[in-house]
């Protein structure tokens, strides 16, 4: 087996309406059916993740509407024209809350929305495939991107956080 390495991109966008739609979308999350997550190494106090009707996710719709002006970054930079967003969920994650490291599979990119982060040492931690971790300098109101198979996680929770995080791909259709 020959390997060839290459980069892969990893976007960071400062979402430009962020301090509009923040209360909002909390609002919206606060009121949508939540569970608690439990899974070995793995405690989120409250997600959305098993509801799979996403007319009961009340914020899906004010959370498109926020990122609309970034598609268009996006977009740019992988040369397409249509998002396939699949499995929108959110989780809240209060203090001591931790996710272990994981990756997204059945999707090209993991998104992550940072909703509401009061400390950034709470930050999602990335790590590549021989284990080094990468320390982005990520904050509230920041989408980040990277390639579904790149693991990370959320480190132990120092304070609450809320994240809006969703998979996709991206591709381009020729329209005639």
């Amino acid at each position: 087996m020959i390997v060839q390495e290459i980069k892969c991109p990893f976007i960071k966008i400062k979402v430009k309406n962020h301090k509009k739609y923040k209360a909002k979308l909390l609002k919206l999350i606060k009121k949508t059916i939540n569970q608690k997550l439990e899974y070995p190494y793995s405690v989120v106090s409250k997600s959305d993740w098993y509801v799979e009707d996403n007319s009961k996710k009340l914020y899906l719709t004010t959370f498109a509407e926020m990122l609309k002006p970034e598609y268009n970054q996006i977009f740019d930079y992988f040369s397409s024209n249509k998002i396939d967003m699949q499995n929108v969920w959110f989780h809240i994650y209060e203090k001591n809350d931790v996710y272990a490291w994981h990756t997204h599979p059945r999707c090209n990119f993991t998104n992550i929305y940072f909703l509401d982060l009061p400390n950034k040492k709470d930050k999602t931690l990335i790590k590549d495939m021989y284990g080094k971790e990468y320390n982005f300098d990520v904050e509230e109101g920041d989408l980040i991107t990277f390639p579904a198979f790149v693991v990370h996680k959320s480190p132990k929770t120092t304070t609450n956080k809320t994240v809006i995080v969703f998979n996709s791909s991206y591709s381009y259709e020729h329209k005639d």
